[in-house]
């Protein structure tokens, strides 16, 4: 009996030393691994309403994320105003603010005919800034984008999966080369695909993890610049609050988010492309907890300013006073076919009846839009006549009910001042050029685009308000981009236009300046 067990014992024994030295075999390989000073692959990925104070929360499992973090850089960041989807997306890959680049939030009015929304409509032909992914296209990158908003519609995208929820636009917008790489993701049909992009949590994001891993796989044409966008994060703190504690669905999306990143990574070691990759993460916005909802239209109705015909509809049909929604920012549009007199006279109703709610904290008026980095009426057809801002606890939304303003419990929302707290997002950068830093850093999300276009050799616009983080960069890295300064892969954005240097006016001693942003 006691041979038995000893032999029990022993095979545990020899067991569990494989174990161990497989962990340790396995810990130094990943040690070994030397980044080159330059990437050849980019990963930009944008976990939605990831706020900075879940970077290190421990209710939220996410060791995948920590590791790269420790092992390279991280920090917070501020969104640009106002704090949506969006225009926060757009200001990623733009380095520019909406001001600049012309997506103004989740939606908003275009000279008083229809509602823009980024999620119907191609936002495309409003963008007025040229992005990171317009620039790879040039050089030929073949940038890939997976569930990044505000995509549809573009030519400059090689593998597109834009963050769609209607089946027609669905159908309308992914290409024949995505959906070959769908169907090897066992996505064959419009139906399913349809199922899966409508959920927005947790399926969705599975989906883009596996249109991500299935693109690095791809040896001939695999993309050189990669953005993904997930989620479920933000799902999950829209209906449930911020609190992990008391947020199951936040613990979970977050768990699986994580999973999905560490399953990523894990697919470029196994491509062996692990050692040319920098992973650049990212998020668009924080959460703050709501106590009220106010619905801006009822608001109007009860002043007399509203009949309330675009209930149903995109269209303004004859409002006088339109208003659309942006979480807590409300934007305000004032008919101006019927004569100055009654514009102005409209334009103070409604600005009284949004300053006599105790729930709004301030009203923006174009002269302060600058400061916000928004444009004004002038410079942009779909921006408001004015703006409306809650306070921090309050939000805007559209009620069934006929209640102006009523109570919620345990729901967060975005929109509000970039410089608020629970806004600020976080970061982490990871990866080959990358030189890694153990202090928190503070950044903008405008600064993001210019450092992935100076890491992939790209020209970046002059007039970009975004700067290119250098500080980033290990010595070797700087020294190769100062080398590659005379090949530059992207071309001048003038040079689209006229196809030749001489018409643009641009000198080879200019191209030298002008690289890495």
């Amino acid at each position: 009996m006691s041979s038995r067990w000893e032999r029990v014992f022993c095979s545990l024994f020899f067991v569990s030393l494989l174990w161990v030295w497989g962990g340790v075999e396995a810990t130094a390989k990943e040690a070994a691994v030397v980044h080159t000073a330059v990437p050849k692959y980019t990963f930009l990925i944008s976990l939605d309403g990831w706020a900075y104070r879940h970077l290190w929360d421990k209710k939220l499992s996410m060791p995948n994320l920590r590791k790269l973090a420790k092992k390279g850089r991280w920090g917070d960041s501020r969104t640009t105003f106002p704090s949506m989807t969006w225009s926060s997306h757009a200001s990623l890959v733009t380095g520019q603010t909406p001001a600049k680049h012309g997506i103004l939030g989740n939606r908003w009015f275009r000279d008083f005919k229809t509602i823009m929304i980024p999620s119907w409509d191609v936002v495309e032909e409003t963008r007025k800034s040229a992005t990171i992914y317009d620039l790879a296209f040039d050089a030929e990158l073949r940038p890939a984008a997976i569930m990044w908003p505000g995509t549809q519609g573009s030519q400059s995208i090689y593998y597109n999966l834009p963050e769609l929820t209607k089946k027609w636009l669905i159908r309308k917008h992914i290409s024949r080369r995505m959906w070959k790489v769908l169907r090897k993701v066992s996505v064959r049909s419009l139906s399913r695909l349809h199922y899966l992009m409508r959920q927005e949590g947790d399926r969705t994001d599975r989906l883009a993890a596996k249109v991500t891993i299935e693109l690095i796989r791809q040896e001939k044409k695999r993309p050189r610049l990669f953005m993904v966008h997930f989620l479920g994060l933000d799902h999950a703190q829209h209906s449930m609050g911020t609190d992990p504690k008391r947020n199951k669905k936040l613990r979970r999306s977050a768990r699986r988010i994580d999973k999905h990143i560490g399953d990523i990574v894990a697919a470029t070691k196994r491509a062996g492309i692990f050692h040319q990759s920098t992973f650049v993460l990212v998020s668009d916005h924080g959460f703050i907890e709501a106590k009220y909802s106010i619905d801006p239209r009822r608001l109007l109705m009860k002043a007399g300013l509203s009949r309330y015909h675009s209930v149903n509809s995109r269209r303004a049909s004859k409002e006088d006073v339109f208003v659309t929604r942006n979480g807590h920012t409300a934007f305000v549009y004032i008919r101006k076919d019927r004569g100055k007199r009654r514009y102005w006279k409209l334009r103070q109703r409604a600005i009284r009846v949004f300053r006599n709610c105790k729930h709004v904290e301030k009203i923006f008026t174009p002269v302060s839009y600058a400061k916000l980095g928004f444009p004004t009426p002038a410079q942009h057809l779909g921006s408001p006549d004015f703006i409306a801002m809650t306070k921090p606890d309050s939000f805007f939304n559209y009620h069934s009910s006929k209640a102006a303003v009523f109570r919620v419990k345990n729901l967060a929302f975005h929109g509000y001042l970039p410089s608020h707290k629970d806004l600020w997002t976080s970061f982490v950068a990871f990866g080959a050029g990358i030189q890694p830093s153990k202090k928190r850093e503070s950044i903008r999300n405008i600064d993001i685009a210019p450092t992935l276009a100076t890491l992939l050799r790209l020209r970046w616009p002059k007039e970009t308000q975004g700067r290119s983080l250098k500080g980033w960069f290990r010595q070797d890295t700087l020294r190769a981009l100062k080398r590659a300064s005379e090949a530059i892969q992207g071309t001048p954005l003038s040079a689209k236009k006229t196809g030749t240097e001489e018409k643009t006016g641009t000198s080879s001693g200019d191209e030298k300046k002008n690289v890495g942003g």
